[in-house]
This record gives structure tokens, C-alpha cells and sequence, in this order.
């Protein structure tokens, strides 16, 4: 071999060597990407688990509301002191109107105000008012008068709280009060509001107060005393249980 051949071989034997080993290796070439030039880093994708099927839990049906039934003591006016409840029924609020009173806003009138009764003094329908159309206007006739309806015995009110209220409105200061009583032992207990003021204006009377468990049916009533010669004006009467 020439000194001129052994030099160009000698040159290219590295780069044939290179090439050998590459070629063994299973090298390739990188192609330039497309999208080279962008400045935007690559977006990490979080692929959502796969988690294993679960028997969803057995639904159990509750079991249907009994019919509720109506009873005589609650519900259909039963007359008489006899009258009760039945045995084993027990009574809840929802047992019983949202006001217990008949002609509460003194709105019925006849002969004389219905559902009421007047003792020493003189009625008449007003419209001077809190509720409704008329009020009630009593003026004494008497020391002292009152307003008074006791509820019947389709009302089992034992053990049960009671609230009572009205708008009372006059100018005699302690000229009118409200009791809620029921009867024990052959007498009538009252529980008495505070008295009216006396201003004028309306004001509205309020007391509340527990049954006794052994008051029988038809043993509450709802009261109103006026003392004094100036007349009062009262509406919006609410005998509730609480």
C-alpha cells in the first residue's frame, strides 16, 4: 500500500468504525420535530384510575304509614262528661286546630255574640280592629264582668300545655285581664295574664300554662274579667296548645 492510501485510511477507519457500531447498536437518527420552535412545556395527563366494581347496598323499603282513624274524642263533638279518649290513644299537637276557640275574632253574631257568654255587662260589634271585620265591645254592667267560653268535651286537654291569648284595648289602667282555668276537684283554678295597661292602645294579653293530667274533658275554659267603668275592645282571640 502507498503512503497516500495508507493515509486516507487511517483518516476514515474512526468514522467506519463509528458506523459499525451503530449499525450493531440499532442507532437511528432523531428527525427534527415539527413543533421544535414552541416555547410551550408538554402537559402532563393523569389518566383516571380504574377502581374495582362494588356491589351497591341492598335498599330495604320502609314500611307503609298505618291509616290514621278518627276517634270520638277528638273528632266528632262527642257530648256528655263521659266522653274520652280511647284506651292506649295517644294524643299529639297535630290532634288538635291550631286554635281551639269557636268565633275567635268575634266575627259571628245573632242575638247576641255566638259562641260566648256574657256575665254583667253589655256587648256590641265594633270595627275597631286587629283581625278580621268586628271586634267585640264590652262595657260592665256590674262590679265586675266577664267573657267567658269554656270548651266542650270533645276536648281532652290533660297533661297538655295550653297557651291563650287576645288583643285586648282600653283606657282604665288594670281594667282588663286574661285567665286560663280549668276545673279540679269541683272548682274552677285560674291563671291570670297580666293586666292591660290602661294606655289606650291595643295590647295583646297572653298566658300559658300545663293541664293537670287528671282534669277531665271539658274542664278548660278561656276568660276574660273587666274591672271598672270604661268599656274594652277585644279581638283575635287564641286558645292554642303548645
Amino acid at each position: 500500500m502507498s503512503s497516500r492510501g495508507f493515509t486516507v485510511y487511517c483518516a476514515i477507519q474512526p468514522f467506519l468504525l463509528a458506523t459499525l457500531v451503530c449499525s450493531l447498536s440499532g442507532c437511528t437518527s432523531e428527525k427534527p420535530s415539527s413543533e421544535s420552535g414552541s416555547s410551550k412545556p408538554d402537559l402532563l395527563v393523569m389518566e383516571t384510575p380504574v377502581l374495582p366494581e362494588v356491589e351497591p347496598p341492598e335498599v330495604i323499603a320502609e314500611p307503609e304509614e298505618a291509616e290514621s282513624t278518627p276517634t270520638d274524642s277528638l273528632t266528632t263533638g262527642a257530648t256528655g262528661d263521659e266522653a274520652e279518649a280511647p284506651v292506649g290513644f295517644e294524643r299529639n299537637i297535630q290532634d288538635f286546630p291550631a286554635n281551639l276557640l269557636q268565633n275567635p275574632s268575634f266575627e259571628a253574631w245573632e242575638d247576641s255574640l255566638v259562641g260566648w257568654q256574657v256575665t254583667g255587662a253589655e256587648v256590641a260589634a265594633t270595627d275597631d280592629t286587629t283581625e278580621g271585620e268586628t271586634s267585640v265591645e264590652l262595657a260592665a254592667t256590674a262590679d265586675s264582668a266577664s267573657l267567658r267560653q269554656k270548651l266542650g268535651v270533645n276536648y281532652d286537654l290533660a297533661g297538655m300545655r295550653l297557651t291563650a291569648a287576645i288583643d285586648a284595648k282600653t283606657s282604665a289602667a288594670e281594667g282588663v285581664r286574661l285567665v286560663l282555668e280549668y276545673r279540679l276537684d269541683g272548682k274552677w283554678v285560674p291563671t291570670n295574664s297580666l293586666m292591660h295597661p290602661g294606655d289606650g292602645q291595643w295590647r295583646r294579653l297572653e298566658v300559658s300554662r300545663e293541664i293537670p293530667a287528671d282534669v277531665a274533658p271539658g274542664g278548660v275554659a278561656f276568660k276574660l274579667i273587666v274591672d271598672g267603668d270604661d268599656p274594652v275592645i277585644l279581638d283575635n282571640a287564641t286558645l292554642a296548645v303548645d
